[in-house]
């Protein structure tokens, strides 16, 4: 059994879709994902993308092979219920559940929370001009790097902002904070409009608190985000984290917690040497009858009271991610979810009858006294103190004794928590399609694709195997192939 992980990119005008397998070891139970190659799309259709999989798959003899799963971003094209290339993947894989990468699922989850409040989207927006202002110019990028040498700080670059880049945020927020006394006297020193307006935006107490406050919810995740992107991080202990991960961010949500990040925020800068362009009024237009006009926007109100900066940005930014958090991670259907959770040692419903929807859906004949069996085995080994994960309780389990459970484990470890394999495959394709190779085929690229990837397979393959191969791959008139006597 295999899933199968996808995921499409522009390269030099043209589309390319990365194809990737994930599968288990059946000796020692250990979950590898391997690269397929390149396919180079016609259009962004469903039918073009399911069309490439099916060929991709018959190329590498899996046509016919049982497929447990498909994991895809969540784009329209790919997750669409009725038309979607998982709905018609489906129609020939019926038991490939979709899953939603879990790392681009996490990643929206701050999108939509900067979208839906408003000084958060602000916050963002500053550290992005940021940014900009000390990278786009040669002389204020050296100006900072002489500041931070004055200030006695390490020399350290501030960080770019991404949407699809899942740690820039932590590590922009991180970066502003250990270089923000030079940042603040540079942008004094500095007497351009766009440098006041900066440092005007940095003496904020709220933007200085939504530093803090994003440091300390990021920061909560930030573990989550690198363990999404393991490759052999089965679906039920991802569940687990997130679990874990929520109950953390719920017990943020104290007075005292926001009062710890205000004192933060105070003590980062002096307060007292406010601009006096921050305090200045816009005068109202006067009401004249009869006449249309239009009426300035009116400025929203900067927040300073502990009262507004907890009930106007802490609180509504912790309470949307949670409820973002709570609402996404869930492509598969309840049942499933549950029965997946059933194969984790961790987990309180433990080879409980949750299972049997998971065995009922892959078409197992699963008898229930053999799971009973295996409970009690696994309540014994955690006596002897045996430390369990489903990849362990896999490799312990004897086919011949607990056939149908181990199948059911071989499947959870099966099914892919993210696309990451796909992802960094882009990154190769980076390195090799250079403006030198501008001119390759599909079929090098592919071939060499597979190559840079596949390293460790690669490794595997003696030179003297390639050299026979070449030199018996047609009749010549001199013999490249030297006898061993």
């Amino acid at each position: 059994m295999y899933a199968i992980m996808a995921d499409e990119a522009r390269d030099k005008r043209k589309e390319q879709l990365a194809i990737c397998v994930r599968f288990v070891e059946p000796d020692t139970s250990a979950v590898k994902e391997h690269f397929l190659g390149f396919c180079e799309l016609k259009d962004l259709s469903a039918n073009s993308i399911t069309e490439s999989l099916e060929d991709c798959l018959t190329v590498n003899g899996l046509a016919n092979v049982l497929c447990v799963a498909q994991t895809y971003d969540g784009a329209a094209v790919m997750s669409g219920v009725i038309g979607g290339v998982q709905a018609k993947f489906q129609k020939k894989h019926p038991e490939a559940i979709y899953v939603h990468c879990y790392a681009h699922e996490l990643n929206l989850v701050l999108c939509y929370t900067c979208k839906a409040i408003p000084e958060a989207s602000d916050f963002f927006q500053t550290l992005e001009n940021l940014y900009t202002f000390f990278s786009v110019s040669f002389t204020q990028h050296q100006k900072f790097i002489d500041v931070q040498a004055q200030l006695g700080l390490k020399e350290t670059e501030l960080v770019q902002l991404s949407e699809t880049r899942w740690s820039c945020q932590i590590r922009s927020i991180t970066a502003l904070i250990r270089n923000f006394t030079a940042v603040v006297q540079c942008l004094k020193e500095e007497k351009s409009a766009i440098a006041t307006g900066l440092l005007i935006k940095l003496r904020r107490l709220s933007m200085r608190y939504c530093l803090f406050a994003f440091e300390l919810l990021l920061g909560t995740t930030e573990g989550f985000h690198k363990l999404l992107q393991k490759e052999n991080l089965d679906l039920s202990t991802a569940l687990e984290y997130k679990k874990d991960v929520c109950t953390s961010l719920r017990s943020l949500r104290t007075n005292a917690k926001s009062r710890d990040i205000l004192q933060k925020a105070v003590s980062l800068f002096d307060t007292d040497t406010e601009n006096p362009q921050t305090s200045r009024q816009i005068k109202k237009p006067r009401m004249m009858e009869d006449f249309v006009y239009e009426a300035r926007p009116t400025p929203r109100d900067h927040l300073s009271s502990e009262d507004d900066l907890r009930t106007k940005i802490f609180y509504p930014c912790l309470d949307r991610m949670l409820s973002e958090l709570d609402h996404r991670f869930s492509s598969i259907k309840e049942t499933l979810v549950k029965g997946i959770e059933a194969c984790n040692p961790l987990s309180s419903s433990f080879l409980s009858e949750d299972i049997k929807a998971l065995a009922q859906h892959y078409k197992i004949d699963l008898h229930y006294e053999e799971v009973v069996v295996a409970k009690n085995f696994f309540e014994r080994k955690k006596q002897e103190g045996v430390v369990l994960t489903v990849q362990h309780i896999c490799k312990l389990l004897d086919p011949l004794m607990f056939p149908t459970v181990k199948k059911i484990m071989q499947i959870v470890l099966t099914i892919p928590v993210s696309s990451c394999s796909c992802e960094r495959s882009f990154s190769a394709l980076r390195r090799l399609h250079t403006w030198l190779r501008g001119t390759m085929g599909q079929a090098r690229l592919h071939h060499l694709a597979v190559l840079s990837i596949e390293k460790g397979v690669l490794e595997s393959v003696s030179d003297e195997c390639v050299i026979d191969h070449f030199g018996n791959k047609r009749s010549r008139r001199h013999t490249l192939v030297l006898s061993r006597d």
